[in-house]
């Protein structure tokens, strides 16, 4: 494993990222009675529900706020935030080459010779 300097793309990435809790709108029980039985519990359980949704939702975005938070301490002390990759991430980097030189496709109405040469038809 290695240590490798995070990209800056990466960083802003990450930092963009703002935790809001999930809600619904104000005054949601005044809805008709239609789009209410649109919701998968009854109207009495929205709250019950909601809370539920956010705890699972608080759950999901834990990990991303302490890689900010991780993040700010680096840039804070280091002026940079670093990670770690896996020697299979490290070995796909350097397995990725440039291209073969040359044309990778013919043209209309022109071919190679074996000489090296082209010929027009």
């Amino acid at each position: 494993m290695n240590k490798v300097r995070m990209p800056q793309h990466e960083v802003d990435r990450i930092m963009s990222y703002k935790h809001r809790p999930l809600t619904m709108p104000p005054g949601y029980k005044n809805f008709s009675k239609e789009l209410l039985a649109c919701f998968p519990v009854p109207v009495d359980q929205l709250d019950d529900y909601w809370a539920r949704k956010n705890k699972i939702h608080d759950e999901g975005a834990k990990p991303i706020l302490e890689e900010q938070e991780r993040i700010r301490k680096e840039y804070k002390e280091k002026g940079y935030a670093e990670y770690w990759i896996t020697d299979d991430e490290d070995q796909a980097a350097t397995r990725s080459r440039a291209p073969a030189p040359g044309r990778r496709r013919g043209r209309p109405g022109v071919t190679k010779k074996h000489t090296g040469g082209t010929k027009k038809l």
